[in-house]
């Protein structure tokens, strides 16, 4: 009886932690977004507002309308996050710091407007006392960026206190508002120093994609051509804009740059001032400097293939790979030097740079691309589409294009080109391979895309 007891009672544990799942951490308070407000300030200490969206669903089963109950549900990412995430110790620790309180948003968006948020859910708003925003994350599966962004907030928490701000620390302030995504008060900060015109480079680029994130194309330009030296920076036109597909933000306007009329690069908005300003840095350094070193061949390499100017860094990362440079440095110049090569239209040297990556039998960060991109030209070049049907004109790379795609998903199976390679392998090889990979493509982390890989360089 005992024994039947303790499996009954186990079971009931289960079960309620299984229809609990959506229970926030106890590091959450009970209450709505002004009572954790009042007792943050109380406490002088910065509130974590986590938002979500429920919504009414109607239960199965019901025969007639008498019986229509409902339930409470939240979209999938929320409730991965509130899974997956919101327990993990690093984030908890982080979110100790603070007064945390969920805020549940149905159809009335005041709260929304209130602290001046888009209907994105879920979202996390580290919020000051007086209850302006500091800084704001989507739905991020990173425990890491949880703790950066809360130490980032009380930075910003600790620098609106003070009464004066020199220089430094207004540029330190605007930097942090830049890098989480606060780009209005980026510009607010960043504005006194670009006036008086003795600003550092950093100063005038943050300020001018902060601007631009903000829509104020126009401004930002300018900014920006005050800021380089050796380049001109514009707008791309409708065209271009149509034919920028690779950036890492696409959902900022790039800019393109230009030396006497002829393309150097193109920029991006890269999220965080520790991604763009070396980027840029970079891009500098090497419209100045005729490089001389295979260290300097391949520094404008790295300017070159991070601007997007595919030409011109097939080409110089063709110059360093061959050369004597070993270890890292070769597995990153013999890989870009394919993917560059490919990205501005030259299968064929892409392919030969590829198979020479994979002969020497170099493994880095960039294997899983050298393998996806490799794997799909043998496969392209190996059959004859017509239609919805295909048929294998060569044997061999066909042969080729299968054991290399096979490869990436069993050595690298959390690769973001995973849901490619099954894509591939599904659509156009042996009914073995299909059945293989079928389950997997099904689920939610592998889901094919349709018509081939979205090609997408590693940075």
């Amino acid at each position: 009886m005992a024994r039947t007891l303790l499996i009954l009672s186990m079971i009931l544990v289960f079960c309620l932690g299984a229809s609990a799942a959506w229970a926030l951490p106890p590091v959450f308070i009970a209450g709505d977004l002004d009572s954790a407000l009042e007792l943050a300030g109380e406490q002088n200490k910065l509130t974590l507002a986590y938002l979500f969206r429920e919504y009414r669903a109607q239960e199965p089963g019901a025969e007639s309308f008498d019986e229509v109950q409902h339930r409470r549900e939240r979209n999938v990412l929320t409730d991965r996050i509130e899974e997956e995430v919101l327990p993990n110790p690093t984030i908890l620790e982080a979110f100790e710091q603070m007064v945390c309180v969920g805020v549940s948003v149905g159809d009335d968006r005041a709260e929304l407007r209130r602290l001046g948020l888009e209907p994105v859910f879920p979202t996390f708003a580290w919020v000051d006392t007086d209850g302006t925003v500091l800084a704001t994350l989507g739905a991020c599966f990173e425990p890491r960026v949880y703790a950066f962004v809360t130490s980032q907030a009380h930075e910003i928490k600790s620098l609106r206190a003070k009464d004066e701000l020199t220089d430094e620390q207004r540029e330190r302030l605007g930097t942090l508002y830049y890098d989480v995504g606060r780009f209005e008060q980026a510009v607010e900060t960043l504005a006194p120093l670009v006036r008086q015109g003795t600003a550092n480079a950093h100063v005038y680029y943050l300020y001018a994609f902060a601007t631009r994130a903000t829509g104020e194309l126009g401004d930002s330009i300018a900014v920006l051509n005050q800021a380089l030296e050796g380049c001109t920076a514009r707008n791309p036109t409708r065209a271009e804009a149509a034919a920028i597909r690779w950036g890492p933000a696409t959902e900022y306007d790039p800019v393109v740059l230009e030396r006497d009329g002829e393309f150097l690069a193109i920029l991006y908005n890269l999220g965080t001032s520790p991604l763009m300003l070396p980027a840029l840095d970079a891009l500098q350094e090497v419209l100045v400097t005729e490089p001389e070193t295979t260290e300097d061949y391949l520094t404008a390499a790295r300017a070159f293939y991070q601007g997007e100017n595919w030409t011109k860094a097939a080409e110089l990362y063709a110059r360093v790979s061959d050369g004597p440079v070993r270890g890292e440095d070769r597995e990153e110049a013999m890989a870009r030097r394919g993917i560059a090569a490919l990205f501005s239209g030259d299968a064929e040297a892409a392919l030969s740079a590829f198979e020479a990556y994979l002969e020497e039998g170099l493994e880095g960060d960039h294997h899983p691309d050298v393998l996806v991109y490799a794997g799909s030209l043998h496969l392209y070049s190996s059959i004859e589409v017509d239609g919805n049907d295909y048929k294998v004109v060569d044997e061999e790379e066909y042969g080729r294009a299968a054991e290399l795609l096979v490869t990436l998903v069993q050595e690298y199976p959390h690769s973001g080109f995973v849901p490619d390679a099954k894509h591939l392998l599904i659509e156009y090889f042996e009914r073995d391979v299909r059945e293989k990979f079928a389950s997997g493509s099904a689920d939610g982390e592998n889901e094919g895309g349709g018509g081939g890989p979205a090609y997408r360089p590693g940075r």
